[in-house]
């Protein structure tokens, strides 16, 4: 017969196996990925003991990709089941437009529009921009819509150009593109174009500048001539310089009447320095003396005597030949 104490220790020893198996078949606490998180409720237990379930919610700036997708899971045997709640980035939508300019979103294409994006404004040309860059938070875009502003442009100064005035008087303030025309005082000539505009940059163009009509009076040097134009001198004469002969150019040979006066000082004539040749004497011709032409080598050719021939005289009445040489 079983006494009483003994069937105390086998009951004590099956609760004890009881509460060991359970122990084992616990669940950690889920975890699956960094866009789906657990609900508060079920973040706060302590403990997921075997078929006990956990419910995940979309993280922060991420909404539900599925529709319909169960966000809960279930503990079996000490391993959680799969959870198919899917997840994606939530998107902020485009930015209304901008009046004389653009939104550009970076990344391009429709992550540009999601939850990091950057919305970057740009104006057109002949404005400038009033704002900053835009980030798609959880919230939607931060900052305020950019503003794109006209350009303006102040006046140049009235005393420029020196020697001439603008056509018009001048405005306090002209807007992008407004053109400013310009003329000369009488003996003046512009050097540029006579207008200037207001850049996108917010400055006007280089105003031109008003230079003198001619050029002063040439020093010309006493050995010197010139050719081409004639006093007075209007912008771009050209006047050329020769020196006379025995006379070297130390200069320019050719001036030009530009901007700023003669392009350079008028030339010198310096005279060339003469120098004496001294030439080899000539070699003497003189006759042969006596006594060399006394050394000289004669020939002299002897000729035979020609025959010598005596008239024929009459003796009788009878013609008689006679005939005779000379004696060798």
């Amino acid at each position: 017969m079983v006494s009483k104490v003994e069937c105390s220790s086998v009951i004590i020893l099956l609760i004890c196996l009881l509460k060991i198996e359970n122990i084992r078949a616990q669940c950690t606490k889920p975890s699956f990925g960094e866009n789906r998180v657990l609900t508060p409720e079920s973040y706060s237990k302590e403990s997921f003991p075997e078929g006990s379930t956990a419910e995940f919610q979309c993280a922060t700036g991420y909404v539900t990709a599925l529709p319909g997708a169960s966000k809960t899971v279930t503990c079996t045997g000490g391993r959680w089941s799969d959870l198919t709640l899917q997840c994606k980035k939530r998107s902020c939508g485009p930015l209304g437009d901008i009046p004389s300019g653009r939104y550009t979103y970076s990344p391009e294409g429709d992550e540009g529009l999601l939850l990091g994006a950057i919305a970057t404004p740009e104006c057109d040309k002949g404005y400038v921009l009033t704002g900053n860059n835009r980030t798609c938070t959880v919230k939607g875009w931060d900052d305020r819509d950019a503003i794109c502003e006209e350009v303006n442009c102040e006046p140049p100064p009235p005393t420029v150009p020196e020697n001439g005035k603008p056509t018009e008087p001048l405005e306090d303030v002209y807007k992008y593109q407004t053109v400013i025309t310009y003329s000369c005082n009488e003996g003046y000539v512009l050097s540029g174009h006579d207008s200037i505009s207001c850049l996108e940059t917010g400055q006007f163009e280089t105003p031109p500048k008003c230079i003198k009509l001619s050029c002063g009076v040439l020093e010309v040097d006493p050995n010197a001539m010139t050719t081409g134009a004639r006093p007075p001198y209007s912008l771009g004469s050209l006047v050329t310089f020769v020196c006379k002969t025995g006379f070297t150019m130390e200069g320019a040979s050719e001036l030009k009447c530009v901007e700023s006066g003669w392009s350079s000082s008028p030339p010198r004539c310096i005279e060339l320095q003469t120098t004496t040749t001294t030439r080899p004497p000539t070699p003497r011709t003189t006759r042969p003396t006596t006594k060399e032409l006394q050394t000289t080598t004669t020939t002299t050719t002897t000729r035979e005597p020609a025959p010598k021939i005596t008239m024929p005289t009459t003796k009788g009445g009878v013609l008689r030949k006679y005939k005779s040489w000379s004696a060798h």
